[in-house]
């Protein structure tokens, strides 16, 4: 979609002296201004021409050298310079980036102080859908493998993926081998997340505990309590800044904290599953300050009869700063059925999971953006007839802009061979994981 902005419209202004002049009299001064300003929100991917004019004391300033940078959204401009014109007005062909997040310019004068900034807040007007990565599935019935994939985690430079019992890892061309395990048996990897030590821990859901898989291939229990009571159904799994482990048993509503330094859980937090519904997915922002986590309905997945089969999902934030867990905080609620999986870009937007139902069967699978800052969530990759279960960005040569997503095949709400990798280019990096491990 392209956008021809109306000219005349002065949004922004800048008026700095020139750099090294004697003469700073407002007459004198350089004026940089929008004369077709930037919308405040416009269609994810939109073409925007953006025309900004130059004047000293009133009059146009020409061939006067400008540099353009994309500052956020990840989108790009058709030329990286430019020099005003004879009327003093230099173009800028701006292309929005992919997610519905804040995306910024900066026209710079190099060796003035002198700039003008534009900022457009990106929406998805038809949600986005990702490709397939390989072939998974086929991967699996040729082992006769009836078991779905569920989550997914970067790794020695490799794409991890939990399936049951067993670990798959796949290399940046989707080619796909087992992990051979030896030690305490898995499960079922619920979900997976590497400590940057060569560990991957195991949210083992089936066997009720937390599980660690060594650099050797060596599975040991890290272990099957909330600290008082035994573990149900361990679903996700992420580390802390330190080192601790964080992970969510969504049906004793706990998120626990780990810390591997002393073996043991030093805290619990629980929610109350018929009110705010049962932990899943747990996202740590760029200062460890909060963790982020999702919840889902604990009716239909832990077959509590007192819980309504209701839209009751939501999105809390929990601070982790001071080495525990404290009370959390809703951050947006009613999500609908389930929240699942979730991950920070490297601009602090939060990219989550939600699954809607309507009449008992599934209506959507999507991943929905919280932009940084922002309070409501944001349509962006939708999928009908399967089950968005986690997302991770890609890593090294897996493309650090590209989001990564597992399927879950949940009969009878899709087909047994909606499972595998999906992928979608978003043009914005990941946000580093946090450098963690005993």
């Amino acid at each position: 979609m392209s956008y021809r902005l109306a000219s005349g419209c002065v949004a922004a202004l800048v008026v700095l002296g020139c750099s090294g002049s004697d003469d700073e009299t407002p007459s004198s001064a350089l004026a940089l201004t929008w004369v077709t300003a930037p919308p405040a929100e416009a269609t994810s991917q939109s073409d925007l021409t953006l025309e900004a004019r130059l004047t000293k004391g009133g009059k146009p300033v020409a061939n006067e050298p400008f540099e353009i940078s994309v500052d956020l959204g990840g989108g790009s401009v058709d030329a990286t310079s430019a020099t005003s014109d004879a009327s003093g007005v230099v173009q800028i062909a701006w292309t929005l980036g992919i997610p519905p997040i804040e995306n910024k310019l900066t026209l710079a004068a190099p060796g003035r102080d002198l700039q003008l900034g534009a900022s457009v807040s990106a929406k998805v007007d038809t949600p986005y859908s990702p490709e397939p990565f390989g072939d998974v599935n086929a991967y699996l019935e040729a082992q006769q493998n009836t078991v779905s994939t569920e989550d997914l985690a970067f790794m020695g430079g490799r794409l991890l993926l939990g399936v049951g019992a067993d670990i798959l890892s796949l290399d940046e061309n989707a080619n796909i081998e087992a992990w051979t395990l030896s030690g305490t048996p898995i499960s079922r990897a619920l979900g997976i997340a590497a400590d940057g030590q060569g560990n991957l821990y195991v949210a083992d859901s089936d066997g009720g505990a937390l599980l660690k898989v060594a650099s050797d291939k060596t599975v040991s229990l890290v272990t099957d309590t909330n600290g008082s009571e035994p573990l149900q159904l361990v679903n996700y799994v992420a580390l802390a800044p330190n080192g601790d482990v964080l992970f969510s048993d969504s049906c004793l509503g706990d998120l626990v904290r780990y810390d591997p330094k002393t073996s043991s859980v030093v805290a619990t937090l629980q929610l109350d599953p018929s009110k705010e519904s049962g932990p899943n997915g747990i996202a740590v922002d760029r200062e460890g300050h909060y963790a982020y986590v999702l919840t889902e309905n604990t009716r239909l997945f832990c077959n509590f009869t007192n819980v309504e089969v209701t839209d009751n999902a939501a999105l809390y934030r929990v601070d982790i700063s001071g080495g525990g867990l404290d009370t959390p905080e809703q951050v947006v609620g009613g999500l609908g059925l389930a929240g699942d999986g979730l991950a920070f870009d490297a601009e602090d937007n939060l990219y989550v999971i939600v699954d809607k139902q309507k009449g008992g069967s599934l209506e959507e699978s999507a991943v929905q953006v919280l932009p940084a800052g922002g309070q409501e969530l944001r349509p962006f990759i939708s999928v009908s007839n399967r089950v968005i279960a986690n997302i991770a960005f890609g890593q090294g040569a897996f493309g650090e802009t590209t989001l990564y997503a597992a399927l879950l095949a949940v009969v009878p709400f899709t087909p047994a061979d909606q499972r595998g990798v999906q992928r979608l280019e978003v043009g914005v990096p990941g946000l580093p994981l946090l450098p963690a491990g005993p």
